[in-house]
């Protein structure tokens, strides 16, 4: 996995809740969950895996006055209060939406907006 994607997936997780540089087992480098769940750094499939990205999606959905949009003929738009805030229209449509996600959870963190 190249370190871009990485780098999108960890940033994903801490949104997600995942809290980075954990311990477990005497191993370093994982991501853990407060309910529980971890992977380790550099295994997260959420640029290739539905079962991975949809919770993430669902997330955002919950966020107040967002709207994510997957277009039938081809894309993906995220939506905030009638403001475009992330859209992606080339590739595969996992790829659209990791790419729509990944700029939202920046717009988010830069925002500092609360759900």
């Amino acid at each position: 996995m190249s370190n871009e994607i990485n780098e999108k997936n960890e940033k994903i997780a801490q949104f997600m809740g995942y809290e980075p540089g954990k311990k477990i087992n005497n191993l370093n480098g994982y991501f853990v969950h407060p309910v529980g769940d971890c992977f380790k750094s550099g295994t997260a499939k959420y640029h290739k895996s539905w079962d991975w990205l949809m919770p993430v999606v669902e997330k955002i959905s919950i966020t107040a006055l967002v709207d994510i949009r997957i277009h039938k003929s081809g894309g993906c738009s995220i939506w905030v209060d009638g403001t475009l805030i992330s859209g992606a229209y080339n590739g595969s449509t996992i790829n659209q939406v990791y790419s729509c996600v990944h700029r939202f959870i920046d717009w988010y963190n830069e925002n500092e907006v609360k759900g």
